[in-house]
């Protein structure tokens, strides 16, 4: 695995972890909320980089990459969307896939809102939450819902991020894989999870007019997005 800074919007510093042959057909894999590159380590270290170049950034506010305490650092759509523009360029990638789990999809929706659709081949969404109802939103579980997460208390944080991890897997993570993926949700500050999550305005109108291929993945016992949303979001998309 190879690893380097690149310099995202407003001069945001931002860790990319890179897997693969420099020349394969490049893949940009987005990670989601609280969470970081590092989420993608089964594809950067699987079957997958043996012939795809992988590309896996730390969001702003997440991982390695910056996270200053100031709400205009997280509000703006086009600090999200330069991030995403800066890395395909700083990393010479030609036409990737550009893949969104989560919040991510929420992010490659930001860039392909302001950039559009020219310098990617394809588009892939994982779980993806590109509207959710207000209501829907009331009813999720508390743990989906995660606002303890945003405390300084650490005796609040920890275990509300605990029972937010617990709920993104409809199995049990290997206990190797979970204190992993608790360590570096844990590098995400309680302010940064908060604004940036802050952030909720309707990304189907830039999926509908999409030309590109979509593909759309979802888990049936979701509890994060319902499949009920995922299959509701699939229907507004034309190419997925």
């Amino acid at each position: 695995m190879r690893t380097s800074f690149v310099e995202g919007y407003g001069g945001a510093r931002l860790r990319v972890r890179e897997a693969g042959p420099p020349d394969g057909p490049p893949i940009l894999l987005v990670h989601g909320w609280s969470q970081s590159g590092l989420c993608w380590e089964r594809q950067l270290s699987g079957d997958l980089s043996n012939r795809f170049r992988l590309v896996a950034p730390d969001l702003r506010g997440h991982g390695d990459s910056d996270k200053p305490d100031d709400e205009a650092f997280y509000r703006d759509s086009a600090a999200w969307a330069g991030d995403i523009a800066a890395v395909i360029e700083q990393c010479g990638l030609e036409d990737p896939v550009i893949v969104g789990w989560s919040m991510g999809g929420k992010v490659v929706g930001d860039y392909l809102d302001a950039h559009g659709e020219t310098d990617i081949s394809a588009t892939v969404l994982v779980g993806a939450p590109l509207y959710v109802t207000p209501e829907e939103a009331e009813a999720r579980s508390e743990a989906a819902k995660a606002h303890g997460t945003y405390s300084d208390d650490s005796a609040i944080a920890i275990p509300a991020v605990i029972a937010f991890l617990k709920a993104c897997t409809h199995q049990p993570m290997v206990e190797a894989d979970f204190a992993k993926a608790l360590a570096y949700n844990m590098l995400c500050p309680p302010f940064a999870r908060k604004r940036s999550r802050q952030r909720v305005p309707d990304y189907r109108p830039v999926f509908r007019k999409l030309g590109k291929p979509v593909l759309f993945i979802y888990g049936a016992e979701e509890e994060i997005v319902s499949a009920a949303t995922c299959k509701a979001l699939i229907a507004e998309i034309p190419n997925c």
